[in-house]
């Protein structure tokens, strides 16, 4: 299986694609792990510091191939704030969720939104 430590940097020249992977949110965030490429190749993570992957990021396994990354589809969590003429300046909150389709190849700036429910009604 092979493994990888490092993404490609830019201007670097670029060997065999081995596989594409599809990636989550909080796998494309994962320091060590295991991902499974499209064509079944099991990739180890193993990144000396939890890394920030990208669709059409490059990995470098260690037999000198590469792996393409993918971001998969997650919804998207859309806030607004509305100055709702308190005193104290607190505003209105909305928040709507949207389904999220990546274009392979563009980075559309998306912030994405991950939250915890601690059971305290949001306080």
């Amino acid at each position: 299986m092979p493994r990888t430590q490092r993404i490609l940097g830019p201007g670097e020249p670029r060997g065999e694609i081995a596989d594409t992977l599809l990636l989550k949110f909080d796998d494309r965030c994962r320091q060590q792990g295991f991902a499974f490429g499209g064509k079944g190749t099991c990739v180890e993570f193993d990144f000396p510091a939890p890394p920030r992957l990208r669709t059409d990021d490059l990995l470098v396994l260690d037999d000198g191939r590469l792996a393409e990354v993918v971001a998969d589809a997650e919804p998207v969590l859309e806030v607004s704030a509305h100055e709702n003429g308190h005193a104290h300046g607190h505003g209105d909150v909305h928040a709507r969720e949207h389904g999220h389709e990546p274009a392979h190849g563009h980075d559309h700036g998306h912030a994405h939104i991950h939250h915890d429910d601690h059971g305290d009604g949001g306080n």
